[in-house]
């Protein structure tokens, strides 16, 4: 199967990085340790608007799951030189190739809770903070689950996945943050930079009620 794959991609792209699909499927089979590629025309590191350019961001495979923080999968530098020389020859010569990681922008919501009664808090702190990052990041749980640029996510949604809970009574002042900004509080979360991707705070601030 996988070699079928390859043989009509091949027929496609014909080893010619013509568009961004070609580019990402080239990428792709000549770097198997990374997991997802997107190619951004017209994009270079300062600038969303720049013609002759063109940004690969890139991220890398979460199977070795001790190698990279797992929130913010970076490839290494080694990685993305080899990749842009690899491009290089690919492209042609009015082309600029730039390789990035992505820029992560973390969601942190904060709320008062009261769980089931005779419940520990402090255990079930933990894992609620747990469950909201297996929400908001599932690939920290799960290698093979995607990761997706852009995007937006309601408040709401957030709430809904909580109250459901089984350990979980009800819950008050609910805060929805994206970034450091702490004083802005959001009914939807979302990010208008297309090398951007959502992701969870590593601790979000739970109160008892």
């Amino acid at each position: 199967e996988a070699f079928r794959v390859r043989v009509s991609e091949r027929l496609r792209h014909k080893q010619r990085g013509l568009n961004s699909w070609d580019i990402e499927r080239l990428v792709l089979q000549q770097f198997p340790d990374l997991y997802k590629v997107k190619c951004l025309p017209h994009t270079a590191p300062d600038s969303c608007e720049a013609p002759g350019h063109l940004t690969l961001v890139v991220v890398p495979s979460l199977q070795n799951r001790n190698a990279v923080d797992l929130l913010r999968p970076r490839a290494d530098l080694d990685t993305l030189d080899r990749l842009q020389n690899f491009l290089d020859r690919l492209t042609g010569p009015t082309v600029t190739v730039h390789a990035a990681n992505p820029y992560y922008q973390p969601i942190t919501v904060a709320f008062k809770v009261q769980f089931q009664q005779q419940l520990d808090f402090g255990f079930y702190r933990k894992e609620l903070n747990k469950e909201i990052l297996r929400f908001l990041s599932p690939w920290v749980f799960a290698a093979d689950s995607e990761i997706s640029f852009g995007g937006r996510l309601h408040k709401t949604v957030i709430l809904q996945q909580i109250e459901q809970l089984p350990y979980v009574d009800f819950l008050t002042e609910f805060k929805l943050f994206l970034g450091s900004n702490f004083s802005n509080d959001l009914s939807v979360a979302q990010t208008d930079d297309p090398r951007a991707i959502l992701v969870s705070a590593a601790e979000h601030d739970i109160q008892k009620l």
